[in-house]
């Protein structure tokens, strides 16, 4: 039963303060995201990853990409971002998904 994790790190997070979006800022010397997709490596039973990206942040993706991570492009919403990463999961063919919130590690 393939279990696939898709982290939605396309908000703005801004009310944090900052130059970027929650999800960039550091956090114990590592962006907020990259706690979020350490957690899942290290989760046992989670077969793939998949980050969903606001348009703007769309130049991040290949560094991802290299590391085995599926990228999605964020949606106008959040519901818009869950479908967006939903879809690029189809072709692996999980049968569960857990859905995160990058900016909450």
């Amino acid at each position: 039963m393939p279990t696939a994790a898709l982290i939605v790190a396309a908000g703005r997070g801004l009310r944090a303060g900052g130059a970027r979006p929650k999800q960039w800022q550091t956090l114990a010397g590592r962006r907020m995201v990259e706690h979020s997709i350490a957690a899942f490596r290290a989760a046992e039973g989670i077969d793939q990853i998949a980050l969903v990206l606001h348009p703007e942040d769309m130049a991040e993706a290949d560094g991802f990409r290299e590391t085995g991570l599926i990228v999605a492009r964020g949606g106008a919403d959040r519901a818009g971002s869950v479908r967006n990463g939903l879809e690029a999961l189809a072709d692996s063919g999980p049968t569960r998904v857990l859905i995160h919130d990058a900016a909450r590690p």
